[in-house]
């Protein structure tokens, strides 16, 4: 068990995520449910969903990969590579988060 500790700095939190369709589903109906826009000082690099405090607004409903990606400090890129094969390649998308979920790069 990794003993990983979130600094957030915000730097591993990509928009380009390769997501599921089950969790484009659920990070779209976030969005519209609680009205979210993404911020637009990071607008095409950083997860529109990481707020100004460099906190993610969906923590509870993150994609897989943020649940099992860590990164120290940008250093070492680690995550669980066991929990992954179990999921067909073909399932995941190379997804950028801001066209998919809000149809733009606002």
């Amino acid at each position: 068990m990794s003993t990983f500790e979130c600094k957030c700095c915000g730097n591993c939190c990509s928009n380009f995520l390769p997501l599921r369709k089950e969790e484009i589903h659920i990070m779209k109906k976030i969005a519209k449910k609680e009205n979210k826009h993404p911020l637009i000082k990071d607008w095409y690099s950083r997860c529109p969903f990481i707020n100004n405090n460099n906190k993610c607004d969906i923590y509870e409903n993150r994609p897989l990969i943020c649940r099992e990606y860590t990164c120290y400090k940008f250093e070492n890129h680690i995550y669980n590579e066991e929990i992954f094969k179990n999921i067909p390649e073909t399932d995941f998308k190379l997804t950028d988060v801001r066209k998919e979920i809000f149809g733009g790069t606002r």
